[in-house]
């Protein structure tokens, strides 16, 4: 019925606007209907896509593309991992990581890279005294949250880390601490490799001397309207650079400003 309904609206409007398309040269007032009703054939459009399912679809269908990309990063870190630091893997993520459809979607992405048996727990970083979010509703608007990035500390990262002594790998969704040189992490004999995912900022010296084994970062001039080419390594290479302790010099020479910034 509703659909039926637009297509009634949409076909009078039609009819209006070529009926002050003749007239516009007689009444002046024609021209500013002919685009109000234009506007209203526009709208009637949209949601004649909508009620058929075409603009969901296409909607669906951009949202697994974006899948497929994100999915990519986290197999192609896996994958280095397995081969260069195999063992236990703790990866750090935002509090709502159970929810969180992106952070899944690496976190999936990951342990398939590293392959099937993959040793991998995921945890957050708890803040003494931070403000908790509050409980929504099912109508409330979610309350806004600091991201960790912002608010942890060195000593809540080492804390973190210390709960995983058998980790041999720290894959951080989240970056590291503005006060990352007190982390007394470095200083542990035999302590775990760090390697960052979608991660930006000053890195470059702690990727040079060994203490971040691997970062992804975003490629300059990425290629975020082609479709999904196939492969995760295929996609990978579209949009991430794979920064590790053996390619960063090269990398360095070809782009000063990477993970220096």
């Amino acid at each position: 019925m509703i659909t039926v309904l637009i297509c009634v609206v949409m076909f009078i409007a039609l009819i209006g606007m070529m009926v002050c398309s003749k007239k516009q040269k007689t009444n002046p007032n024609a021209q500013p209907i002919a685009m109000g009703l234009l506007i209203v054939v526009i709208v009637c459009g949209v949601a004649m896509l909508y009620r058929t399912g075409i603009l969901g679809d296409v909607a669906a269908g951009r949202m697994a593309t974006e899948n497929q990309f994100t999915t990519s990063q986290g197999i192609i870190l896996g994958e280095y991992l397995a081969a260069n630091n195999p063992g236990k893997v703790l990866v750090i993520a935002e509090a709502d990581f159970k929810t969180n459809s992106y952070t899944k979607t690496l976190i999936e992405g990951l342990k398939k890279g590293i392959g099937q048996g993959a040793d991998v727990v995921v945890d957050t970083i708890e803040i003494p005294g931070a403000k908790k979010p509050k409980s929504q509703g099912p109508d409330d608007m979610p309350e806004m949250v600091m991201p960790l990035m912002d608010t942890m500390t060195a000593k809540d990262f080492d804390r973190t880390v210390g709960n995983y002594p058998n980790a041999k790998v720290i894959v951080s969704l989240v970056g590291l601490p503005r006060d990352k040189s007190r982390m007394k992490l470095w200083k542990k004999k035999n302590a775990p490799k760090i390697a960052l995912l979608n991660a930006y900022g000053n890195l470059a010296g702690l990727v040079k001397a060994g203490l971040i084994c691997a970062v992804t970062v975003s490629k300059p001039k990425a290629d975020y309207e082609s479709s999904y080419p196939g492969t995760p390594k295929a996609a990978f290479e579209m949009r991430y650079i794979l920064v590790t302790t053996k390619n960063i010099e090269a990398l360095k020479a070809k782009n000063k400003k990477l993970l220096s910034m």
